[in-house]
């Protein structure tokens, strides 16, 4: 049996973040084991049979964190990438509106845009006169939107992406994942017939020239030492007694400290502690059937520079939809005289999918709102089903949480990420990369982790980590 110091599991940007600190760190004995052939996780990238290149979701990279931003350039190199304006778009009320929509209510039909200004107005102005919190994400969505664009959009979408109730969702998480409205600025706009799209911190983002948003990952993993990466090395338990992980192959790692980017709930399992299997089994998420199609040329010209749209009516099965060969033409296989387009459908008890007929209804509601206009546009289809899509920030979550990263950590134990702190508004692939680095440095310096514990913090418009690990 081996012993590392550290034992990192999961190769996503979380376990290669805290490789990149232990890296830095010559006197560490260390080991990133990953259970599949690729590293990336869920930001990892497919390239299929036919040549098509796949995101595992609609990921578009941007940084809270200046230093990450400049790693990631590292690791494609300086002209490895496009940098893109974003364009967004949102249809509801059988119209195409601007994101954020509550900064473009002058594109929706007048009666529609009269009810959401008015409804906008009132909310503003009764949660001067109120200081009761709202209880939940579905009351949080009237007080502050109001009851036009809660209707229209707001509710509609949000039960369509978390395929959850919202009247069981907490609202902490938002931070910078939702424009909390300016009722003075959307009337001002709406008087002025304008368009405002500036807001938010992914206004532009990055995206590498070949090989899909796996090529920033696979380029970390490059620059690290390879003999420190086992690759094909699924965990099957962790012995918190004896400190040790065993593996499927039946080979076993001990291990002084410990962390984990496996999603929360299976490394509870994976320990066979009951008190943590209990906790984290009250733990909710979703999962997403990504959709690629090969399309027409004529679809990409039509799209031109959109980047991705979201949807709110029930005419459509998908949330989202990504231009995705706007991305980058090499997403398309050279030689092809097409677009390609990725879609994104949310999936959970509330919101069951038949995996049968997905493919046809992804591609009849493609057709009912304009985007596509016959099926024998779509030359290629691709599919996969992430288990693990959206970490649901339900009412209970903290205590959930809380209570396990503590009972993890008695054990010299952090488990940290998207999944692994179930923390969504820290889940982005910075912040990931962020919480997998400060990790390691807590378990080894005892320095604090701010991306975890300090979600406001890190989401701020211009944090400052005070990190000086990248020359």
């Amino acid at each position: 049996m081996s012993y590392v110091d550290v034992l990192v599991l999961g190769g996503g940007p979380t376990g290669l973040g805290a490789a990149w600190w232990l890296a830095q760190h010559s006197t560490v004995e260390w080991m990133l084991c990953e259970g599949s052939d690729h590293l990336g996780g869920l930001s990892r990238s497919v390239i299929d049979d036919a040549g098509y290149t796949w995101d595992v979701g609609g990921h578009v990279c941007f940084s809270h964190y200046d230093l990450v931003s400049r790693m990631l350039v590292q690791a494609v190199g300086a002209d490895g990438f496009f940098e893109h304006q974003r364009e967004a778009w949102i249809r509801a009320a059988l119209t195409w509106v601007p994101y954020p929509f509550q900064n473009n209510l002058h594109r929706l039909p007048r009666d529609v845009r009269d009810r959401c200004l008015r409804g906008l107005v009132a909310a503003s102005e009764a949660a001067i006169r109120s200081a009761v919190a709202p209880k939940n994400f579905d009351e949080f969505i009237d007080a502050t939107f109001g009851d036009g664009i809660a209707e229209v959009f707001m509710r509609p979408y949000n039960r369509r992406v978390w395929a959850s109730p919202l009247d069981v969702m907490s609202y902490d998480w938002i931070a910078d994942r939702v424009a909390v409205p300016d009722a003075d600025r959307a009337a001002r706009n709406v008087a002025r017939g304008q368009d405002d799209v500036g807001w938010g911190p992914n206004s532009t983002f990055l995206f590498p020239k070949s090989g899909g948003t796996g090529a920033f990952w696979n380029g970390v993993g490059s620059l690290l030492p390879k003999e420190r990466i086992r690759m094909r090395a699924v965990a099957t338990s962790i012995d918190l007694a004896r400190k040790t992980v065993e593996f499927e192959d039946g080979s076993s790692i001990a291990y002084g400290k410990l962390v984990t980017t496996i999603p929360l709930d299976t490394t509870a399992h994976m320990t066979g502690d009951r008190d943590l299997i209990e906790l984290t089994s009250r733990l909710v998420h979703s999962s997403v059937n990504v959709m690629g199609l090969g399309v027409d040329s004529s679809v990409g010209a039509s799209l031109g520079t959109k980047c991705w749209m979201y949807f709110a009516e029930d005419d459509t099965p998908f949330y989202r939809v990504t231009n995705f060969s706007h991305y980058s033409p090499a997403n398309v296989p050279a030689g092809t005289d097409g677009a390609s387009l990725l879609i994104e459908v949310s999936e959970s008890p509330h919101r069951p999918v038949n995996q049968d007929t997905l493919v046809a209804d992804v591609i009849a509601g493609l057709m009912s709102v304009g985007i596509l206009d016959s099926a024998q546009q779509v030359s290629h289809v691709w599919t996969h089903r992430a288990e693990y899509g959206y970490p649901t920030p339900t009412l209970s979550r903290d205590d959930l949480v809380n209570r396990s990263l503590a009972l993890l950590e008695s054990h010299g134990i952090l488990s940290r990420g998207r999944f692994g702190a179930w923390r969504y508004e820290v889940g982005n692939m910075d912040h990931s990369f962020a919480q997998g680095y400060e990790a390691a440095a807590h378990l080894l310096t005892g320095s604090a982790e701010v991306t975890v514990w300090n979600p406001s913090r890190v989401n701020s418009p211009h944090p400052t980590m005070g990190w000086d690990w990248l020359k």
